[in-house]
């Protein structure tokens, strides 16, 4: 292992320069005091590294250069990443503060995967704190072309350093906070999130997020896009995305969001975990082409989602877990012990569009006093999104001991054609509609205090 100790800048650029060029299969350098970075620094090489900041932080200056004025990279505003990884090599960041300085700089790490990166890209930030930056706190870039909603390319922010590699990701986040990023009026543009991972090529990505804090950025806490024929998966413990989204009043954004297209399935596990107060949705979760969306979630909470306390937002709304898939999938989900109370428009959402059906068990959960919509709605269709005909597609659910009292429009609806919905127990209670609106499905609907 090649070690190296620093405590100023020079001595930094010059570890990571060392560390690109030698041919050491392990590189680690220790950071021993705080220091103030007038330019980015890139870490290239083939070799694991791995940086400890022991507590210290790496700050941009008032006047950071941009990439431009240092390399073939043309970005517009003040800089890109305090550091930048272009290597394959497994990166880990462990106890040190990214500080970005108001705005001065555009993230506090960037990972540009390799155009010839195989086999899986892994990066890990382990007691980091990431705060202050005009973008993305963190990107992760395996992706080439802008991305959009349900991760199509195209509408979205392109940096041109993606590659659409045949890599996997694997991205760890543990006992880490990213907060306040991407809300500088004036630097920042829309759709800068907490933290951002583009995904495509062959590849899929797999985040693990335990015991850490996604607050305040402006667009997204978290937002993963994965296209090509991958899957998308995340497993969140003991996680906070809260207030999040409110930056871009035409475009306010979610706690948590991942988009999933091509071939590949979305997989998400969400345990004691909260969402709340997003300016949009708090989960948000879309599928597009062939896979299933499949989401466990258990004591967890995605309440008070919405942009109606945002002055100047101009698509009202927001619901607390949102799930669209389209293109033949299924939804597979699993609520045990989750709330979703007193979003602006429903509290759970889950549509599935284009061929394939909906299984749901909700588990002693709640959806209360959500605001202008139903507390739990159910759509399955044959047909695309939009259609002028609907045909509906098979439900079947499980509501056991769930409450769903003083929503806007009934407690529970369901649009479908065949399958079970079984209603066991629990508390449901309209302001002013049907308690329950099954007027569109076809299916069996069975009442019971117990089964």
């Amino acid at each position: 292992m090649a070690t190296f100790r620093v405590h100023t800048a020079s001595e930094l650029q010059s570890a990571l320069q060392e560390a690109s060029n030698n041919s050491a299969r392990d590189n680690r350098i220790l950071i021993h005091d705080d220091i103030e970075l007038t330019h980015g620094l890139i870490y290239s090489g083939s070799g694991k590294l791995k940086i400890d900041g022991d507590g210290s932080s790496l700050t941009a200056a008032h006047d950071f250069e941009s990439y431009s004025e240092q390399s073939d990279l043309s970005v517009a505003g003040k800089g890109v990443a305090l550091i930048t990884s272009r290597s394959s090599a497994k990166f880990e960041i462990k106890d040190l503060v990214l500080d970005g300085n108001n705005g001065s700089s555009q993230h506090g790490f960037e990972l540009d995967v390799p155009e010839e990166a195989i086999g899986t890209v892994e990066v890990t930030f382990k007691g980091v704190e990431v705060s202050g930056f005009w973008d993305h706190g963190i990107h992760i870039d395996d992706q080439s072309g802008a991305t959009g909603a349900g991760g199509d390319t195209g509408g979205g922010k392109d940096d041109s350093t993606g590659a659409n590699s045949q890599a996997s990701l694997l991205v760890k986040v543990i006992d880490s906070q990213i907060t306040d990023n991407g809300g500088f009026a004036g630097i920042s543009v829309s759709d800068s999130d907490g933290l951002r991972i583009d995904e495509g090529g062959e590849g899929s990505a797999k985040v693990v997020i335990k015991r850490s804090e996604f607050l305040r950025n402006g667009a997204d806490g978290f937002e993963l896009d994965e296209t090509g024929i991958g899957d998308a998966e995340v497993i969140v413990r003991d996680a906070t995305f809260n207030e999040n989204g409110p930056f871009d009043l035409n475009d306010t954004d979610d706690g948590l969001d991942v988009d999933e297209a091509g071939d590949g399935s979305l997989i998400v596990d969400i345990r004691n975990s909260e969402i709340n107060n997003n300016k949009d949705e708090g989960l948000d979760l879309d599928e597009a082409g062939e896979g299933d969306i499949r989401l466990t979630m258990k004591s967890s909470e995605a309440n008070y989602n919405g942009n109606s306390t945002v002055v100047g937002a101009t698509d009202p709304g927001g619901t607390g877990v949102k799930l669209s898939e389209e293109d033949s999938g299924d939804i597979i989900t699993s609520f045990r012990q989750v709330e979703a109370d007193g979003n602006d428009d429903y509290g759970f959402r889950l549509e599935q569009f284009g061929g394939g059906e909906i299984d749901a068990n909700f588990l002693h959960s709640s959806a209360v006093n959500n605001i202008n919509r139903n507390g739990i709605r159910l759509e399955s269709y044959q047909t695309e999104d939009g259609a002028a005909v609907e045909i509906y597609d098979p439900i079947n659910a499980l509501f056991r001991n769930v409450v769903a009292t003083g929503n806007g429009r009934s407690a529970l609806r369901a649009d479908g054609s065949t399958g079970t919905i079984r209603v066991v127990g629990g508390d449901y209670a309209p302001i002013g509609s049907d308690l329950f609106d099954f007027d569109d499905y076809s299916g069996t609907v069975l009442f019971a205090q117990s089964f």
